[in-house]
């Protein structure tokens, strides 16, 4: 087997870490192994939270299950233990070590596919502890970025093992929701620092599609309280400056299934991006309009302020790539207005139409400038009153 790349999780702004893996080494165990694993079961047997009654124990026989020397039987068998008990551990010094025991196991050149098969699976019991306290939600953002690490190390974990980790992801997912959704828009967001370019994107393509299937999946329903979608799309919006035009569009399909988007007919999104983000650039007319694939109709959003506030109808349109931009987000002010909003959209949209096809000159060399337009005009006349256009009509 290859050598495996350093297995470590990846530190995120929302996660606390109670004490560093150097401060928590673990001590030596005192006992035979096999007498402290008997222990343990006959301990827990009816009651699972006897567990913390016998913290040193358990560190004891986690830090027998992390030694290359003990046979490789004992070692699944007690990591096989550790995943049915770690779920009603309450010590958080203990739950950090183990964490950092089940990262060097992972790691490890001389382990195998049910050694790691195992240990993985001791990643799903930290879901029910992390949502136990706030101050250990880091436990399960930790244990899916390990996890998803191991999905995508190709060379390093056998196919077995890599099955395993998506499954324990799957699993993970189930109890630690609101934590597994941070830390995928943690990989997709371009806040992190990679020497390996390939690898980041890599980290970002299955957050995303994790992410998708999270957001999309009936399974998952139940989970997207309104809080939730509140603390999604903050967290969204803090990266979508961050991402390229392709993850940027994929970031706004995912937030446009949320039922809060659906419900609003997508008028979301755009709250989302305007309260942060102007139209001062190229970057951001174009975002806009990605957005704007995404509002269906029956949305009403007031677009005139933001055009305005950055001077975008200032100025006669041309035929260039801004043009071409700011058409289409005229295109989709006209589509979003209300009947007051399109009557003040109406002498913008039909003096840019006098400008460039009213004349004997030949039309614009991009005629997607000309077709945004008189489809505006289209919608404009649809939600305009009849005094709209009588009262902005000029008498011979």
């Amino acid at each position: 087997m290859p050598p495996k790349k350093k297995v470590a999780a990846k530190p995120t702004e929302t996660e606390t870490v109670l004490e560093s893996p150097a401060q928590t080494a673990l001590a030596a165990p005192s006992g035979n192994p096999t007498e402290v694993f008997t222990l343990l079961q006959e301990a827990v047997a009816g009651n699972a939270a006897a567990i913390n009654e016998h913290v040193p124990q358990l560190l004891e026989l986690v830090h027998t299950a992390e030694r290359p020397d003990t046979p490789l039987l004992l070692r699944v068998r007690f990591l096989e233990f550790v995943s049915r008990v770690v779920a009603d551990l309450r010590d958080s010094s203990a739950l950090q070590k183990i964490v950092t025991s089940l990262v060097h196991v992972i790691g490890g050149d001389d382990n195998t596919p049910q050694l790691l098969t195992a240990a993985l699976n001791s990643f799903v019991g930290l879901g029910p502890v992390s949502m136990m306290d706030k101050k250990w939600e880091y436990l399960s953002c930790e244990g899916s970025d390990i996890l998803m690490q191991v999905m995508l190390d190709k060379e390093a974990f056998p196919e077995p093992a890599r099955r395993a980790a998506a499954t324990a992801l799957d699993a993970l997912v189930s109890t630690a929701f609101k934590s597994v959704i941070k830390k995928l828009v943690h990989w997709i967001s371009d806040e992190r620092e990679d020497d390996d370019p390939e690898q980041l994107q890599r980290e970002r393509q299955l957050a995303v599609t994790r992410l998708t299937r999270m957001v999309t999946s009936a399974t998952y329903r139940a989970h997207w309280t309104e809080e939730l979608q509140s603390e999604v799309l903050d967290l969204i919006q803090r990266v979508l400056g961050t991402v390229d035009a392709r993850e940027f569009t994929q970031l706004v399909r995912i937030v446009s299934h949320l039922p809060i988007c659906k419900e609003r007919h997508g008028v979301p999104l755009l709250e989302l991006f305007l309260s942060k983000y102007d139209l001062n650039s190229e970057r951001h007319l174009e975002s806009v309009t990605i957005i704007g694939r995404y509002v269906k109709e029956g949305a009403e959003f007031d677009l005139l302020p933001y055009l305005e506030k950055s001077k975008l109808l200032a100025k006669p349109l041309g035929s260039d790539a801004h043009a071409v931009l700011l058409s289409r987000l005229v295109l989709l002010a006209t589509r979003v207005a209300t009947s007051d909003n399109a009557e003040l959209l109406f002498e913008y949209v039909f003096g840019q139409l006098s400008a460039l096809v009213g004349t004997d000159e030949a039309l614009p060399d991009n005629l997607s400038v000309v077709e945004a337009l008189l489809l505006a005009a289209t919608n404009i006349a649809r939600k305009s009153r009849p005094r709209c256009c009588t009262s902005s009509t000029r008498t011979p």
